[in-house]
Formats: C-alpha cells, structure tokens, sequence
C-alpha cells in the first residue's frame, strides 16, 4: 500500500456517530417522562410502545435512525457470504412465530414470570414433541422474542436489579417482544393474518412469474393452493382460518370469529404504520366548523373514532360492505355511543366497486383500501368516489407511499433520511417494501410511488394537490378538476 494512501472509514464512523447520538435522544426522551429505556426482558408496558399522534417526534426519528444505522453497520463490516445466507433463511423465524402463535405460548407464560420449561409447554399447548418445540423457542428467544433461562436478583454497586441467567436451559418466559403474542393483544391477529397465507405465497414467488401462467392474472397465493385468495378461504376446512379479507365476511359468509379477528388484525395494523399521526398530519384546524368525511372501506371505523373524539364537530360517514357495517354500529355503540345518540356517525352500506360514495361530503377517506387492488379495480373504486364529490371536495388516500432508493434531487415527499444512510431510510422502512411484496404475492397488487397515485387519480378527474407525512404512511390529498 502507498504511503500516502488515505484510509478512509468515514462511511462506517459516520454510522456509529449517528447511533451514538440518536441513542442519546431516545434516553432523554424517556428521561423526559420519568423513565428509563424497557429492558428486553422486561414484560411492561413502555410509555412509547405505541405510535401515537402525541408520540415526541424526534424519537421517532431516532429510533428510525438507529434501525436504518444499526442494520446497514452491519451489512457493511458482516460477513458478506454469511449476510447473504442469513437473508436466505428468514423464512425460518415467521414460521417459528406462527407455531408460537398457534400453541399460544405467550398465553400460556403470562402468570408465570419466572418462567415455564418446554415440557411443561408442550404438555399445555398440545404440542407433541417437547424437543421440537424448544428448537422453535430458541430460534425467537435467539432473535429476541421470548427470554431463556431465569431471572435472578443482582447486586451491583449498591443496586439491586434483575438479571437473566441460563442455569436453568429451557425455561422460556415472556418478555417485552413476546407479549405482543398475547391473545388479548391485536398484534396476535395480525400476526396470525399474515403469516400462513404469506408462507405459502412467498415460496411460488419466482415460479410464479417466472413460467406460464394457469390461470389469467395467476397469483404466487393461487400458484400455491390452487385457488385465488378469496376463493381459498371459501373452502370448508380453511373458512376458521385468520387470515381473511374484509369483503371475504359479506361475500363468503366467513365465521363471525373470524371476521371480529380480522378486524382486530387491521386495528394493529393501523398502530404499527402510526394511525395516530391523523389527527395531527393534516390541517384539521382549517375545518373550524365542522365537515363532514366519508371513511369508505373503513372497516370497523376505528380510525375515523380516533378522529371523531379530536374533532366532536366533525360528522362522519361509515361506509362498508353490509356485514361490515353491521359490526361497525355494534363497536360504536359499545366504544362511543355519544357519536350515536348525538347523529354524529352514520352507517351506509354499500360496495365501492358497484356504488357511488355518499354524495355531498367534504372529505373522502380511503385508508389501505388501494394497495388490495389492481390498477383497473382501483379505477373503478375512485371512478365511484369522484361521483360523488361536490366542488371544493376533497379526497384524502392513506397509504403507504413507495420511495425510491435513489437520492432523488428534489421530491414532492418529504422525510428523507441523512447521509449516510439510504435516504428511503433503508432497514427502518424495509416493512413498507415487503409490505409491497405480500400485495403482489396475494393479489398481484402494490403499494405504490406518488407518480402511480397521481396517475391513477388523473383519469377519474381528481388533481393532486399535497403530500403529507403520517407515521410510516403519508396523507396524498387530491381535489376535483
């Protein structure tokens, strides 16, 4: 090597200088309440575990930055072959979460703080083999759901804290991550949702689109089982199973179970891509005396209910398929009867591919409705939305908006992170991309850039007008034409 040679390790120092000082703002923001950063093994609630509108907005870009920093610290000094391999073998963990989930692990833990042994697990959840269950649990425990081994009292200095030891191998209990898979918690569903349905997907990927298609408009999901998704979740011995679609309950008559877990799964949904930040991502303040905003497709209504307690003055429009709706009043009267009794809320059935929305709103809401549909059904769904739109109407479209991973020199889209980090916030932002994968292996649908959204919208007479940051989603407003 020349001796005047300049060793150059900015772009790995750069990295750890971002991890230093992002972890710094996160202490302090929790310092801000009272509060030490949860330890892992912890199975309490943290002040910030859920992304709400209140939520310090410089810790949410810390901890992005800490994610996106970490994983590409990473990916740079790692291994590349054993990087590679690794990525190879992810599959491995939502299997793992599935068989926890479906044994009901976290449920079965949640008296038992110190711990449960794998037999005494597999005895209780009905698993039959003790051994292969505990390879299950060490895998999670491995990538940080559930803890191994007990907790013990330590004495450091003049502190007494708990500290995990492993005397005791095989003793699984549950711990800040695991508790997610508690029954009671939506997260379960979503877990539950995603899973089984992806699995089988995933592994048809390339096959998929790779050879002739059996079908038109063959799907990884159809490729798998044999049938399209919706049509798979008709049959007999699958009609139980969670992971369904919202139009599956009025079509295909699915088990009301079933449908109250789905719409548990969208509400978790919802928490983890920040439905919080609606009610402070647009300017709700210009509406000073009241509006009134259609939520179509909007389930059980839950985001519009957040809205709602913000905002009393506002009226809201709920329309959704006819099952759907009728879960939709059931949950308000028992979550917010006042909306109810002061004609706050109204219920309207309908199907957004045949009907027009409710005429003469100020607001048209569309929240993850798109990215389940192809271009031309999506088309169809706006077509039908635009009919009924006063002028001066406007559309709001909450989804999760796709970056380019390019350092773009200007962009409608604000949010770009710093050097050296991948502007689209690389690993902290990779689950909108996979999110885009699941539509495309299910439905043969996206999430989609700002350009398709704009693109999309044009033709039905709808004009972009502003993008705004909400969570890990954005707000993309159109007007009429």
């Amino acid at each position: 090597m020349a001796a005047n040679t300049v060793l150059d390790n900015s772009h790995i120092t750069a990295l750890t200088a971002l991890i230093s000082s992002s972890v710094q703002e996160v202490i302090a923001t929790y310092a801000s309440v009272g509060r030490a950063v949860p330890s892992l093994d912890s199975a309490e609630p943290g002040p910030f575990d859920e992304i709400v509108e209140d939520t310090p907005e410089r810790l949410v870009r810390a901890v992005k930055t800490i994610e996106a920093a970490c994983a590409q610290l990473v990916s740079t000094v790692g291994n590349p072959s054993g990087i590679i391999y690794d990525r190879a073998n992810t599959h491995a963990e939502p299997s793992c979460l599935l068989v926890a989930l479906n044994a009901r692990i976290a449920d079965l833990l949640v008296d038992k703080p110190e711990g449960a042994s794998v037999i005494e697990l597999a005895e209780a959840s009905g698993f039959k083999d003790a051994d292969k269950l505990g390879r299950v649990m060490r895998l999670l425990a491995t990538r940080h759901v559930f803890r191994e081994g007990q907790l013990q009292c330590v004495i450091y200095g003049h502190f007494e804290i708990l500290a995990r030891t492993t005397v005791k191998p095989n003793i699984y209990a549950n711990n800040r991550l695991s508790v997610r898979l508690i029954s009671t918690n939506s997260v379960s569903d979503l877990v539950g949702l995603v899973t089984e349905a992806g699995l089988l997907a995933s592994s048809h990927l390339n096959e998929t689109y790779t050879t002739e298609p059996r079908v038109p408009n063959e799907t990884p999901f159809q490729r798998a089982t044999g049938h399209a998704f919706f049509d798979w979740h008709r049959l007999p011995e699958n009609n139980a199973k969670v992971e369904v679609c919202r139009i599956l309950f009025e079509v295909f008559g699915l088990s009301e179970r079933g449908a109250q877990r789905f719409d548990r799964a969208m509400v978790a949904w919802s928490h983890v891509y920040g439905m919080g930040f609606l009610s402070k991502a647009y300017p709700w303040s210009t509406y000073v005396l009241g509006c009134t905003i259609c939520d179509i497709g909007g389930g059980n209504g839950h985001v519009m209910m957040d809205l709602s307690k913000k905002n009393p003055h506002f009226k809201v429009v709920l329309q959704d398929q006819p099952g759907v709706i009728v879960r939709a009043k059931e949950y308000w009267t028992k979550e917010y009867p006042c909306a109810i009794n002061e004609k706050r809320v109204e219920f309207v059935p309908f199907d957004f591919f045949k009907d027009a929305a409710a005429e003469g709103c100020d607001i048209y809401y569309l929240k993850g409705i798109l990215h389940d549909w192809i271009d031309a059904d999506c088309s169809k769904i706006l077509g039908n939305v635009r009919k009924a739109m006063k002028p001066g109407a406007k559309l709001l479209i909450q989804e999760i908006v796709i970056r380019s991973i390019a350092r773009p020199h200007n962009t409608q889209l604000g949010g770009l992170a710093p050097e050296p980090l991948l502007p689209n916030w690389g690993a902290s932002a990779a689950r909108s991309y996979e999110e885009d994968i699941a539509m495309m292996r299910l439905h043969n649908a996206k999430e989609r850039t700002l350009e398709e959204f704009i693109s999309l919208c044009e033709p039905c007479g709808l004009r972009f007008n502003k993008s705004y940051p909400a969570g890990d989603m954005d707000l993309v407003e159109f007007v009429t034409v």
